[in-house]
């Protein structure tokens, strides 16, 4: 994801565990119609959906390596993402075409 940061970046903790846990739900959603001389209708649409969990655990040491403190992360993201476009089309003796 664009933009996702973790909080205090470029502070190091003192030594211990450390957990975070952020969660993301986003739905969207837009539509249009337009109609054309002669009685034609174009329509089309589109919804978005995203639902994320990113876990974060950090584990600083107490060793010390050039300065600075010896630690370790895991990022464990998932989640799921679904988006739906139409489009649907009705001629002058209404006929519909998808």
């Amino acid at each position: 994801m664009l933009g996702y940061t973790v909080p205090l970046s470029g502070y190091t903790p003192p030594p211990g565990f450390y957990y975070s846990n952020t969660f993301y739900l986003y739905s969207g959603s837009a539509s249009a119609n337009v109609t054309f001389p002669l009685g034609r209708v174009a329509g089309a649409g589109l919804t978005y959906q995203f639902a994320v969990n990113i876990s974060q655990a950090v584990w600083i040491t107490e060793m010390q390596a050039l300065g600075g403190s010896i630690g370790f992360a895991a990022l464990i993201p998932f989640g799921s993402e679904t988006t739906h476009a139409s489009l649907e089309f009705t001629g002058p003796l209404g006929i519909n075409r998808n």
